[in-house]
């Protein structure tokens, strides 16, 4: 293949990149950011976390609560543990870490961050804000991040 059909071959893939990326951009600059929030919650507490942490998703303004995985853009995995075994339910250990998912042709997930914490039963609405608002800075600096890109282009 000639130099020439190889440029054009890019180009065409690069121009179908970006008119992907501006729609993806578009409906994201309208819409509120999806998060998918997958969860093994075996302890008492761990449950209240997870769902205090939904409810406080469904709440926000930027951001919306996926029911399917494959309904969102970023994901947030949250694995709890009773840490004395006692089955009291008086706290509970986090780990969450937060994904997103690319916008290839054949996306795959990618990470962003992670958190690790603990939660009193009478703090938990407390924890999970704190993890929204991780959350919510996630899904800002990739907003932002994809309108530097187009607004690059269109310099």
């Amino acid at each position: 293949m000639s130099t020439r059909g190889k440029n054009h071959i890019s180009l065409v893939a690069l121009s179908s990149f970006l008119a992907l990326l501006m729609c993806a951009t578009a409906s994201t600059a309208q819409a509120q950011t999806a998060v998918y929030i997958q969860s093994t919650a075996p302890d008492v507490v761990g449950r209240q976390l997870v769902f205090e942490l939904r409810e406080a998703v469904r709440r926000s303004t930027a951001l919306s609560l996926a029911e399917r995985e494959q309904d969102a853009r970023i994901y947030a995995r949250i694995v709890t543990l009773d840490p004395d075994n006692s089955g009291r339910g008086n706290s509970t250990v986090y780990s969450a870490v937060i994904t997103m998912q690319t916008f290839h042709e054949t996306p795959v997930e990618m990470y962003l961050t992670n958190y690790v914490g603990s939660c009193g039963r009478l703090s938990v609405e407390s924890c999970a804000r704190s993890l929204l608002s991780g959350i919510d800075e996630e899904a800002t600096n990739i907003r932002a991040m994809i309108r530097t890109m187009l607004d690059s282009m269109n310099n």
